[in-house]
């Protein structure tokens, strides 16, 4: 949008965006999320849901979650997965976003990182530090990739700052 649309874009809040071209040439992410094409092929709709939040939150997913998160948040996501599987996933493979791309943007930008996000998603944080030079730089302590829902009030509270720091 803040390509498409830079009039209606003020700022934006990067949490560790996936971006394509970092996940897929990661052997990390491959070999972390390797079995859940498998797992859902096979019906196994809450295995691939495990197998795909370890691989992004974390092996202690599931406590934070429980934590932040309504009752029923795991079965509702079993029930989401065929979105994911076979919208946002096919998307996300097709959608290219390149440094020549974030050279057009000159919005202030927040980039934010996990302080226990996995490596592949750290590598993303870093991509995004180098593309964006105006960008605000910052790791929310006791956070995963699931930043919002691993530590809501820290992401919260961080997001709140940046934005009212670029009022409208």
């Amino acid at each position: 949008m803040a390509l498409d649309a830079p009039e209606a874009v003020h700022t934006l809040a990067l949490l560790e965006p996936g971006l394509p071209n970092v996940l897929f040439s990661s052997a990390e992410f491959a070999a972390r999320t390797a079995g859940v094409g498998a797992l859902y092929q096979a019906g196994d709709k809450a295995g691939a849901v495990d197998a795909f939040a370890r691989a992004v939150a974390g092996a202690d997913y599931r406590a934070a979650f429980d934590r932040h998160l309504p009752s029923g948040w795991f079965e509702r996501w079993v029930a989401d997965l065929d979105t994911v599987m076979l919208s946002d996933m096919p998307a996300l493979q097709l959608w290219s976003f390149t440094g020549e791309d974030a050279a057009r943007i000159a919005q202030p930008v927040l980039n934010l990182t996990g302080a226990h996000s996995e490596s592949y998603f750290r590598e993303i944080y870093n991509v995004v530090a180098t593309w964006f030079p105006q960008a605000e730089n910052d790791v929310l302590p006791d956070a995963s990739h699931a930043m919002t829902q691993t530590n809501p009030k820290g992401a919260a509270e961080r997001q709140a700052r940046f934005f009212a720091s670029h009022p409208l």
